[in-house]
């Protein structure tokens, strides 16, 4: 096969989820970048627990007693690292798709790299 007919060929991508796939709410976002280099991301969920401990009657089954814990519980669901190249792309995805059918990669990109080149200054 020559080099001109393999860069017009298709690429046919299969989307498949490992058996360990699940979907997990999450309402925020913490991490950095790593030693390495790579970003971490961990994916958080926050409750808001103020119920600690509940107080029933044996005898008539009724509520005797709450016991209120005022406390925000911020759970991380899932962690993710990534080079900072894909995590930029990933970005770029993410902002694409929040900002509708109008708005390209290419047009956040030339923004982002448009605020950078400003603050350079």
């Amino acid at each position: 096969m020559s080099d001109a007919s393999s860069e017009t060929e298709e690429i046919e991508v299969k989307h498949t989820k490992s058996d360990n796939y699940r979907l997990i709410p999450a309402n925020g976002v913490s991490g950095g970048i790593q030693p390495q280099g790579e970003l971490k991301m961990e994916f958080t969920y926050d409750h808001n627990y103020k119920t600690n401990t509940e107080y029933y009657n044996p005898d008539s089954g009724k509520l005797s007693e709450i016991r209120m814990d005022g406390h925000l519980e911020r759970e991380h669901q899932v962690g993710v690292t990534m080079e900072q190249r894909e995590a930029y792309e990933t970005a770029l995805w993410i902002l694409t798709r929040i900002l509708g059918e109008n708005v390209t990669q290419q047009d956040v990109d030339d923004v982002i790299t448009q605020l950078a080149e400003e603050t350079e200054q």
